[in-house]
């Protein structure tokens, strides 16, 4: 029969056993929280895509795993993506769509899954109401920045507008946010629907006969299609141009050459680049909330980002933006 001291020895090896394994188990589970990450690896903004990866691993998270999924900025690929990164690799929490149209076209889908998304970009304010309060977004919204846009070309000297892009969610949002805030005149929103950009030589064609003092371009598609050198090609060149934070690009600047001189865009007030800062935030913020709700459970995860950020009614957190403009080839401060 085992003695006293015996029996007690074994009860606290046992417990000292059991405790370890409980932390063993623990970390691990922590360890492998995937997290499933959509954004564009293909197509004009695959560069973005890749810079947006290198933001999010500078964070440099240990507790999650990153598993990537190409979006293409295009909504059937980003639901598929979305559907691959649930089912297959069953991933609850996301960080993207990056493009507008992706993350309308995944909002839904966050709710019928319980999932959570936290977006590296800036994004129309209805995702939020699409996804049931499932999406939060770490940059000032389309909304703001469209509206600072519309009161900054006014200020500058604005009176006639021409609104142009490539047909999606992102620049929607921008041109309706444009039209209500803007003072002067849109005197009409050209779009087109093909990414080869064969249809700009006759909205350039069409902006000659409206003779506007203003381009309103509220992505960066029309930069990368060769617009500028469009416009030149039929003799327009005395215009302001006026765009957005995602005209900041090499891929721009390549697209415009010389005759990007002088495009002035809005951008988040911070001090290093967007595309490196939000992705890095979204992580922050997603490692945070998964550090208080280890076992992914997401409902949990809401309630601590709301305890820990400011996010407004829309799941946005707000920000500012400023102007930017192309001086002598380089992105500079207006």
């Amino acid at each position: 029969m085992l003695s006293l001291m015996t029996m007690n020895r074994l009860k606290t090896c046992s417990t000292v056993v059991a405790s370890a394994l409980a932390i063993a188990t623990s970390s691990l589970v922590h360890a492998e929280n995937k997290v499933g990450v959509i954004l564009p690896m293909t197509g004009d903004f695959a560069r973005y895509g890749e810079t947006v990866r290198q933001g999010l691993e500078s964070a440099k998270l240990s507790a999650v795993k990153y598993v990537y999924e190409d979006e293409g900025c295009n909504p059937r690929a980003a639901v598929s993506a979305f559907h691959k990164l649930h089912s297959f690799d069953k991933a609850k929490v996301f960080v993207g769509p990056w493009c507008g149209s992706p993350q309308i076209a995944v909002a839904s889908l966050l709710a019928q899954v319980d999932g959570l998304a936290i977006l590296g970009s800036s994004a129309p304010e209805r995702v939020y109401q699409l996804s049931s309060g499932r999406t939060f977004a770490v940059q000032p919204s389309i909304e703001m920045e469209s509206t600072y846009n519309a009161k900054e070309a006014y200020r500058l000297g604005a009176r006639k507008v021409v609104i142009v892009f490539l047909e999606n969610d992102f620049s929607r949002a921008h041109e309706e946010a444009f039209r209500g805030a803007f003072q002067g005149d849109v005197l009409d929103t050209l779009v087109y629907s093909t990414a080869d950009g064969s249809a700009l030589r006759g909205i350039a064609t069409r902006i000659k006969q409206l003779a506007p003092d203003t381009l309103y371009i509220p992505d960066a598609f029309p930069l990368m299609h060769g617009f500028i050198k469009h416009l030149s090609s039929v003799g327009v060149s005395a215009l302001r141009l006026m765009s957005v934070y995602s005209a900041q690009s090499d891929d721009v600047l390549k697209a415009v050459g010389v005759s990007g001189e002088g495009l002035i865009y809005s951008y988040p007030d911070i001090p290093d680049e967007a595309l490196h800062h939000y992705p890095r935030m979204a992580a922050q913020v997603l490692d945070q909330a998964l550090q208080q709700c280890p076992n992914v459970d997401t409902a949990c995860m809401k309630k601590a980002i709301r305890e820990k950020y400011s996010f407004d009614d829309h799941g946005v957190l707000p920000g500012n933006v400023r102007l930017k403009t192309i001086r002598d080839g380089k992105f500079v401060w207006f």
